[in-house]
């Protein structure tokens, strides 16, 4: 077949893996080659800064010729925060781009203070993704605004809505609500970030005789009032949810970020949600009238013929409620049968008292715990966490994230109650992380393939027992990590031993080595250990599930035999009184000059010295030009038996070249 006989679908998808360079030369082979790689090069615009911005509305208006002739082939666009952009610039891209399918519109595009509907937002009737941030919605004005906007949009599918709150003399009601979803009878994926109004006694008879919305099978519900009440609407309308999202807390971070986990850009929030101020979380006495006492609620919400019977993911954040709130959803989740396999959990402050905290945790567990597969829980108190409690509950889970704070966590009593878990991710808010027992010779293989830690001080026998027990793990990737233990007093070596280990990728970003012991130190920063030596077993690619493990190969006493190892150094570039990390690689004969220095490590004790006058940063770093005043501090010899990728602070080494020791 010739190429220009090739069909159009099948360009198509060439198209989507060609550079723009490639693309622009493809629309000049022949006539049938030109659309498909016009439409490719047109289909997504993305503006992400001011200075990109202020060419694109330049280009809008003098080169009216060329949108007007493709602005059909635009299928994507997407508006950062903070354009600066104006009205009549968005009246334009209304006028071009005509089949646009995806919008998003960030903060600080849309103007606050219009009281309409600015352009012809008819003109966009083909979207079916609409992400917007539309301020101003305390007005009443500027809610009706939004609905004339959402009415001439009828095939939105996936619909996103943020606002800035401001002071809520306007929320919105459950029959606002209703008018929302009179206009989209297509919606499939709701998120909500606006401010809600209190749903009261005599509205709930009103809320049973609802029709459900079929088609919606996400979501998410995000406000600092949103009160029982607002769950007992949701439980009634959107009966075919898999995935719901409760988030009762105002933060700084994005709400999308919170529920899927998408990087967002930080942007300057003009309100003050801090505690005690106006607008932090608290929910007003009018939020809660709906429901006097915790019975009341558990009576109505088991009246209802059924509770989110669908549900696979849920997303809470339950903070600054009252008390027994936390508790109602859980129960009334475990009095219908409701089992979830995806969780995301956050409990903030205590509530009011630590007891009944701890309680909201139980029942959350009590609910969930037999079908829960992936589990995210952050909790910010650590008096919440009893590691005995928790690991003994959730038997089936698969992969797991923790964000605790001021936590100490046994590793070794974690796998041996999560006995099916393939990946695990700990941040520890600068706390332990540590095993209950020594190495044993036959440890019990566990599954683990990937683990991730962030913010922890561990000791480096965490790490060997890791390799002892985990045979499969392929992925380890370190954050903000210090690794502890003693250095050596024979080689200079501080070993990080992972001798079972075969991993596909390593990254550590920020990790720091610090020795113990009694040296004459009186300073932190030169505890810090910044030579590395990386070895492994080139020659075996293959995982070795053999669990005939010596207590020999997990000795840290013994040096791990290799020829070719690759040396590294970690400093510091500063900028002031920050430090930028940098990696280099020793050449032949900086690895001469160590080798030298530790072949006599010994029998040169007293005369070996550290100078405490060179300038280090906070992690112990100097300068790449004073690398040697580094060499006292002893080395790394960080072993594993087979590493494909690695990564020190973004750089990677896995085809840097060794030098022969």
């Amino acid at each position: 077949m010739a190429a220009s006989q090739l069909p159009f679908e099948i360009l198509t998808i060439v198209a989507t893996f060609t550079s723009t360079q490639d693309i622009l030369s493809c629309t000049t082979v022949c006539k049938t080659w030109t659309a498909p790689f016009q439409n490719s090069l047109w289909h997504t615009i993305n503006i992400h800064c001011k200075e990109k911005a202020k060419y694109f509305f330049h280009a809008l208006s003098a080169h009216q010729d060329i949108y007007e002739k493709n602005g059909h082939r635009v299928r994507s666009l997407f508006l950062a925060r903070n354009l600066g952009m104006i009205d009549a610039e968005l009246c334009r891209m209304q006028a071009y781009f005509t089949n646009l399918r995806c919008l998003s519109i960030q903060y600080g595009n849309i103007c606050t203070y219009s009281q309409r509907t600015v352009g012809n937002w008819g003109l966009w009737g083909s979207l079916k993704h609409l992400e917007i941030h539309f301020p101003g919605l305390t007005k009443k004005s500027r809610a009706k605004a939004m609905f004339k906007m959402l009415s001439v949009l009828p095939g939105l599918e996936r619909l996103i809505i943020t606002e800035d709150y401001g002071n809520p003399n306007h929320r919105l009601t459950w029959r606002d609500m209703e008018t929302l979803h009179s206009f989209l009878p297509r919606l499939y994926y709701f998120h909500m970030d606006v401010p809600f109004g209190a749903i009261y006694p005599e509205d709930l008879d009103k809320i049973r005789c609802l029709s459900p919305e079929p088609n919606l099978i996400t979501v998410h519900l995000f406000n600092n009032t949103l009160s029982l009440g607002w769950l007992y609407y949701a439980a009634i309308k959107y009966p075919e949810v898999t995935n719901f999202g409760w988030k009762v807390n105002r933060k700084e971070e994005s709400t999308l970020e919170y529920y899927e986990n998408i990087e967002c850009p930080y942007y300057d929030d003009p309100y003050d949600y801090s505690p005690g101020s106006p607008l932090y979380s608290d929910i007003s006495e009018e939020d809660d009238m709906v429901f006097e006492t915790q019975e009341e609620a558990l009576t109505a919400f088991a009246t209802l013929a059924q509770f989110f019977p669908r549900l696979e993911t849920l997303a809470i954040d339950e903070r600054q409620m009252k008390e027994w709130v936390h508790s109602v959803f859980w129960v009334t989740l475990r009095h219908f049968d409701v089992s979830p396999k995806h969780l995301r959990f956050s409990l903030g402050e205590p509530i009011n008292a630590f007891e009944k905290s701890q309680e909201t945790i139980d029942k959350c567990i009590l609910a969930c715990s037999t079908t829960i597969e992936t589990l995210e829980l952050e909790i910010s108190d650590s008096h919440l966490f009893h590691t005995p409690t928790y690991f003994d509950s959730f038997s089936h889970l698969v992969h797991v994230k923790l964000k605790m704070y001021s936590v100490n966590l046994e590793l070794d009593i974690l796998l041996d109650n999560w006995v099916s878990l393939k990946t695990l991710s700990l941040s520890m808010d600068v706390e332990k992380i540590s095993i209950t027992t020594k190495i044993p010779r036959y440890p019990p293989l566990h599954g683990l393939q990937t683990i991730e830690i962030e913010l922890a001080v561990m000791h480096s026998n965490v790490f060997t027992y890791l390799s002892s027990r985990c045979r499969q793990l392929n992925t380890m990737v370190l954050r903000q990590v210090e690794i502890q233990d003693s250095v050596s007093s024979k080689t200079g070596c501080f070993y990080f031993n992972m001798p079972h280990t075969q991993l596909k990728t390593l990254r550590m970003h920020e990790v720091s080595f610090y020795y113990l012991g009694e040296r004459d130190q009186n300073d932190d920063v030169d505890r810090f250990v910044n030579l590395v030596t990386i070895e492994q077993d080139k020659d075996i690619v293959q995982h070795d599930d053999s669990d005939k493990s010596t207590a020999a190969s997990l000795s840290k006493d013994d040096p791990v035999p290799h020829s070719h190892p690759l040396w590294v150094h970690i400093c510091g570039k500063f900028k002031g009184s920050k430090a930028e990390t940098v990696v280099w690689t020793l050449g032949k004969k900086e690895v001469e000059s160590v080798l030298r220095y530790f072949e006599a490590f010994q029998s040169n004790s007293k005369s070996r010295g550290i100078d405490r006058k060179v300038t280090r940063s906070y992690r112990g770093l100097v300068t790449k030009d004073l690398w040697e005043t580094d060499i006292p501090h002893g080395y790394v010899k960080l072993y594993c038996k087979y590493v494909g990728e690695y990564y020190i602070d973004n750089f990677e080494l896995s085809n840097a070249t060794p030098y022969p020791s």
